[in-house]
Order: structure tokens, then sequence, then C-alpha cells
């Protein structure tokens, strides 16, 4: 009896446990639904902004970022930071726009083309108005642009079907005015004599078919026998532009070097013509009723088809003159009569004697371009010389490492790495590096900039 109690305990004690239930706790309140936009601007926010353009004017940049916004900082002097106020700014300010895909900047204005096609511009560029626009305002009249141009103090746009129009200082005719001039305030105005304009220079521009026009003191463009050009520079009187044979060729009214000009054939010299005496008509009888005839009628004249407009033709009064410089890839006419050979030297005239060519500029390298007083080199580093261009003594700038595009006005740079990140150096007398910080120093070292 006691045996079977026993394996009774035993298959009892095998079975499952069962554990009692419990009722969970109540809930506090409803459960909060996940906002997925806010999430995502959560994270954008903390995300790093990174760069896709940037542009450098008088003491000021301004940068293209990848959500297509607008940054700006350094002197504000004329509302070129567009930011609302006159205050320079040592650190990025936002004007109030979306959809960027392009800016150009003058000496003290600024103006971005929308991906809708339109132009909006602010600071020392207003529309027909004197004073400055201190936040962006819209170019009246201009659309479907193609591409913006900033020259000095005027501003211009190449529209959808080739029209050219300029507004600023210019004259009645859209032309750009010379500088030293009362800075006119007009509104946007077709250029004429003008089309399809690719690339603008002060005095000269590149067309989209490789030609190039010139314009003097008149303003008034003149079509020159330039041809196969795809890069243009201005160099005191003349335009000169890089054809695609890699020669340097330039057009003006004086001549850099005028030996090496093509002179106009001579004029033959006109001979007197004698004076002739006019001859006696002889006297016809009148014809009697018997000889007279009936003269025959006359058939209207065809009526001829319009004949087209001819293109204007070449000026004659322009000389062309190709520079003695060997086969370059890119104009570096910031340093002087130079350019970037295609072997990667910085190659000049001399400055004594425009015919003859000088040194290679020491300590340069493997150059891929040259803007203002900087070079960018192949590997991505950037080398710089004094501001004022006349010394040689190159250095390289520290932090501007990697970078793929170079922007560099008179008073500093600013260049832009590959990982779209923006490095500065030079003067920061108005908070132009931004840093957060303004002072009197000029900076050799590259420092990012956090937007």
């Amino acid at each position: 009896m006691t045996r079977w109690l026993l394996v009774l305990v035993l298959i009892a004690s095998c079975k499952n446990r069962e554990v009692p239930y419990k009722p969970p706790p109540k809930d506090a309140g409803p459960a909060e639904a996940i906002d997925a936009a806010s999430a995502i601007d959560a994270a954008a926010a903390t995300a790093k902004l990174t760069a896709t353009k940037v542009v450098t004017g008088d003491s000021f940049s301004c940068a293209i970022l990848a959500d297509k916004t607008l940054r700006c900082w350094g002197r504000n002097n004329e509302g070129q930071l567009g930011s609302g106020t006159t205050t320079d700014s040592s650190t990025p300010v936002t004007p109030k726009l979306r959809g960027v895909i392009d800016v150009v900047v003058g000496t003290a204005h600024a103006c971005a083309l929308l991906d809708d096609h339109s132009v909006t511009c602010w600071g020392r560029i207003n529309f027909g108005q004197t004073g400055s626009r201190l936040v962006p305002g819209a170019v009246p009249g201009v659309a479907k642009v193609k591409r913006i141009f900033a020259v000095r103090t005027a501003s211009c746009a190449t529209l959808d079907d080739g029209a050219f129009v300029c507004w600023g200082d210019v004259d009645l005719q859209g032309h750009l005015r010379l500088p030293g001039s009362t800075i006119e305030h007009r509104v946007p105005t077709p250029v004429e004599g003008s089309r399809a304009v690719a690339m603008l220079t002060v005095n000269g521009a590149l067309h989209e078919d490789g030609t190039v026009s010139f314009w003097g003191a008149d303003g008034i463009p003149q079509k020159t026998e330039l041809s196969g050009v795809t890069e243009i520079a201005a160099s005191g009187e003349e335009v000169c532009g890089l054809r695609k044979d890699g020669t340097v060729a330039c057009v003006g009214p004086t001549t850099v070097c005028a030996a090496n000009a093509p002179k106009p054939p001579p004029v033959p010299k006109k001979t007197a013509t004698p004076v002739k005496t006019p001859m006696k008509k002889a006297t016809k009888k009148a014809p009697t009723k018997k000889t007279a005839k009936k003269p025959p009628a006359k058939k209207p004249p065809a009526k001829k088809p319009p004949e087209p407009k001819p293109e204007p033709a070449p000026s004659k009064g322009l000389q062309i003159e190709v520079l003695a410089l060997p086969p370059a890839k890119h104009l570096a006419f910031d340093v002087g009569l130079c350019v970037v050979t295609k072997s990667g030297e910085l190659q000049c005239l001399s400055n004594r004697d425009g015919c003859k060519q000088d040194a290679p500029w020491p300590g340069l390298e493997k150059v891929d371009r040259v803007a203002g007083y900087c070079a960018l080199l192949r590997d991505g580093s950037v080398k710089c010389w004094d501001v004022d261009r006349k010394s040689r003594l190159v250095s390289a700038i520290t932090g501007a490492t990697n970078m793929r595009e170079l922007a560099v006005s008179t008073s500093h740079a600013c260049a832009l790495r590959s990982d779209q990140e923006i490095v500065c150096w030079g003067s920061n007398k108005y908070g132009a590096l931004g840093r957060g910080e303004i002072d009197a120093e000029t900076h050799r070292e590259g420092r990012a900039i956090e937007f």
C-alpha cells in the first residue's frame, strides 16, 4: 500500500504546473501615433548640410546647398546677403529662397536662378529704382531663363529663345556701362545686337556657336572673326578667346604685340577719271501716220520674293592677334596675359615685352585651373600668392585639400571640397570667412564652414 501511494505522488509531480492568469495593468492613456513627417524633419535638422556651389564677391560669399536653399555671409553694406538688413554677418544667413539652381554675384549684389526658370536678385541691383534691395526680389518681365550673369553692378540673362536681357547699370539699349560712370538702375532691357550668350565679360560675349562679340566705349556689340572659342576673358581694351586648338587670340582696337597683328591689305589709290564731254544727240524725224506703230503693251514686272536679312558681317576695324603662348586648356587672365598649359604649368607673357613668353611660374606644377590669385592643382590641393599679384612667391593653403571648385575675389577665397564642404581663407575684415568672428587679419589656413 505504501508503494502505491509513492507512485501516485511521483506521477502527480510530473504534471505541468499552470501559471495563474493575471490581467495586465490598465493603460494610462491611448497610444500616441508616430508622425513620420516630423521624424524626417528632425532627422534632416540634425543631418549635416552640404553645398554644391560657392561664389565670392567683394568681401562676401554665397553657397547653394544640396537642398537647393542658399546661404550667404560676409559684408552686407548694400544688402548683398539678402537677410533684410545691412549688418555684416560672420556666420551664414539664409535668404528666403527655395529651388535655387544657380547663383552669381557682382560687386555688391547677387542673383539666383530658380528651378521655375525665373530670376531673383538683391543688393545694389534695383530694378528701375535707386537704392538697394535688402531681400530677394523677382526680376520683372524675365522668364524662361537659361543662364544668368553678373558683371560689376549689372546682371544679365540668356532666355530659352536666345534673347539676351540686362538690368541694373546698363544704358538704354541694355549695354553694359563703363566703370567710373554714375550707376544706373534700369529695368530689364533687351540687348541690341547680341543673342545666345554663353559667357560674359566687361567688354565681350561668347556666343553658343563659339563666336565672339566685342564692345568698346559705346557699348554696341560688334561681331568679330573669332570662332571656335570655348572660353573668353578681358584684357584691357581687348577681349581674348581660347580656341579649340589651344591657341589664344585677342581682338580689339589695340593689340598687345603689334608685330603679330595681321596687317590689312593696302587700299589701291584712286586715279582721277577724265571728264567726258557729252555728245550731241542726233535728232530723229517725227514719225508719220503711215510709219508710226503702236508700242507693245508692257507686262507688269514679276514680284520677287523678299530676301532674308543677312547677318551682320564681322567688323573689319578690329584687329585679331594670336598671342605667343603654348597650347592652353584654360585662361588665367586674373594674373595677367597667362594661361594654364595642357601640361599643367602657369605660363605668362612678359610684362616688359608682350611678344615674348616669360618663365613658367615656379612652384606650380600639374595645375588644373587658376582663379584670382590661387591655383587649384590636379591632386585637389590649393596654392596661392600675394593678392597684389606682383609676387611669384607661392605657398600652399593648409586645410584646403581634396578640392574640386575654386572661387576667388580680391579679398578672400573659398573652395568646395569633394565631400561638399566649403573652406575659406584670406581677409576676414567683414566676416567673409564665415568663422563666426570678424577680425582684421589675413588667414592663410582654410577652415570649413558650418551651415
